[in-house]
């Protein structure tokens, strides 16, 4: 049976302490199947008890590791000593929630030899539980060209360093709109590489923009996309582009899912 996951960051747990509890209780009573905690950069020891008394042991967890946003970049070798001390919340919540997946985005620039040099900088990471997660080709939030933006380079990526693979389905989508590729073949192809686990939600089929949308409010065909996934499979609902109020939007979100018929 699939599991579908909400979203939280370590700072909710401080800042928005309600929306937390909240989101934690729906996961013990099964209106979601596992919670995705965003590790922010240095948040370990602020949160750590917080996220700890709610979470540790109850519940199954997935940790995504900062990002370009918060100054991450696996393509720039300058960068390295800095990627480290950014991931360090990131593998910390995951010792000690028993987290055995921590998301990690390739990076940007460099395109020449940044996959290469992700590939060099997840080596030297050398934590099994980095999963690789495929990017857009562009951002025009950060202004930036990614890499990791298609299935070859995923799977350059997966098959030297071994690492596991988080599969974006919008990422991708707008990853091939933006470079001409037939978008259904490339859907196969990251199948192809047997993802551990998958983020979801609704945009625009033709856009290039990962809009965040609820399910609903994009024109992604959703029980096709799902169809792409294993029985089994852990799915984040990468959805909301607003600071959320309580959580009502996801468990929306998660009826709208749990009603396709998938086999």
């Amino acid at each position: 049976m699939r599991k579908f996951g909400a979203k939280l960051f370590t700072q909710n747990f401080i800042k928005q302490p309600d929306l937390a509890r909240e989101c934690v209780e729906l996961i013990k009573d099964g209106i979601f199947d596992f919670l995705e905690l965003m590790a922010l950069p240095e948040s370990f020891a602020d949160t750590k008890d917080k996220v700890a008394k709610l979470v540790k042991g109850q519940m199954k967890v997935v940790i995504h590791a900062p990002h370009q946003g918060q100054g991450v970049n696996t393509c720039n070798p300058e960068a390295y000593q800095n990627n480290r001390r950014l991931l360090d919340s990131a593998q910390r919540f995951a010792d000690l929630l028993y987290g055995d997946i921590i998301i990690l985005h390739v990076g940007y620039g460099n395109r020449e030899y940044g996959v290469d040099e992700t590939i060099r900088q997840f080596r030297l990471i050398a934590d099994e539980r980095i999963a690789v997660e495929n990017l857009p080709e562009y951002c025009p939030i950060d202004k930036m060209h990614f890499q990791g933006t298609t299935p070859q380079e995923i799977a350059r990526i997966k098959d030297a360093t071994g690492c596991k693979f988080c599969y974006d389905f919008c990422h991708g989508i707008c990853a091939s709109n933006s470079l001409a590729r037939d978008k259904w073949q490339d859907i196969q192809d990251y199948a192809n590489l047997n993802p551990d686990m998958y983020h979801l939600c609704d945009s625009d089929w033709q856009g290039t923009d990962d809009m965040h949308g609820h399910y609903g409010e994009g024109n992604y065909d959703l029980a096709k996309l799902l169809s792409f996934t294993r029985n089994d499979a852990l799915i984040t609902m990468e959805t909301g582009h607003e600071l959320p109020q309580d959580m009502s939007p996801w468990v929306n979100d998660v009826k709208y899912l749990r009603g396709f018929k998938i086999g």
